[in-house]
């Protein structure tokens, strides 16, 4: 892992070369990579001034205890139910399907 005076230095290593260069193409692309290293290093810069303010996966509870302190199990049981007895397409539509021509659908009542 590279550290913040690592990427500067790379940042130096392309300014110098871009100094050097004449090929457009060359210039360009020594261009984009400074800028990259340098904007990596304030990256890492910024990192190290605000990990204390990081919410870390670790820290968090685990997603099942968030699940289990705001759902009502009852009505979770209740829905599945509820769900589960409805026909294949749904409550109130029936599908008829013929190979020939596209699905049709119909609603009922």
């Amino acid at each position: 892992m590279f550290t913040a005076e690592q990427f500067r230095a790379k940042a130096a290593e392309c300014a110098e070369s871009l100094k050097n260069s004449v090929v457009p193409s060359e210039i360009r692309e020594f261009q984009r990579a400074r800028q990259s290293f340098s904007l990596l290093a304030q990256n890492k810069d910024w990192l190290a001034e605000n990990f204390d303010k990081l919410i870390r996966v670790q820290d968090m509870l685990p997603q099942d205890d968030i699940v289990e302190r705001n759902v009502d199990r009852k009505a979770v049981a209740e829905t599945k139910e509820h769900i589960s007895s409805m026909p294949r397409g749904g409550p109130h539509y029936e599908v008829e399907h013929h190979p020939h021509r596209p699905p049709t659908g119909a609603l009922r009542s």
